[in-house]
């Protein structure tokens, strides 16, 4: 039997003015029902996950607008690329014992996972190599993790009383 070798890459991108963006995005996200979503693969405290794509979320205009903007810029410059489109993006709260099973995310080159509330670094997100051994992240709060959206990836079962808020994005880029 074969086994995979990969080594696949992962980017991490430092949100600049991380401290501002924090306190009004977690604003606007107070503003939007509380809807917890849980299934046998998860158990979500707060999202707008399943929310009708018309519901007005003024913390995504804020990100697009605040963030996303310059994290595509840098993404475009940094690997000389034509484009990067943002196919769909929502947030997620977890509380304690919240968690998300190892799933991943189709039809898109990157999930990505803005990191808005992390206390502990125990609960970044744990994504899986090809040979189904954890990758080693670097990452804290303020900080945007990309990695392919075929890599199994889940949140641990949230120990603390911390919570845990990320805004989650899918992407992909062309070339030229």
């Amino acid at each position: 039997m074969n086994k995979f070798n990969l080594s696949l890459k992962y980017f991490v991108y430092d949100v600049p003015n991380f401290k501002e963006h924090k306190e009004n995005i977690l604003s606007l996200i107070k503003d939007i029902p509380r809807v917890p979503f849980f299934d046998k693969s998860c158990e979500i405290s707060h999202t707008d996950w399943n929310l009708p794509k018309h519901f007005e979320r003024k913390y995504l205009d804020y990100f697009y607008k605040n963030i996303i903007d310059d994290y595509r810029s840098w993404f475009i410059k940094k690997y000389n690329l034509t484009d990067y489109i943002i196919h769909n993006c929502w947030f997620q709260q977890y509380n304690k014992n919240n968690f998300h099973n190892y799933h991943t995310h189709g039809n898109c080159n990157f999930t990505n996972v803005f990191y808005l509330e992390l206390s502990d670094k125990k609960m970044t997100t744990e994504v899986l190599n090809l040979d189904n051994q954890k990758i080693d992240l670097e990452c804290k709060e303020g900080q945007i993790l990309s990695f392919p959206g075929f890599l199994l990836h889940r949140s641990k079962i949230i120990e603390t009383d911390l919570r845990k808020t990320i805004i989650s994005f899918n992407s992909s880029f062309h070339l030229d």
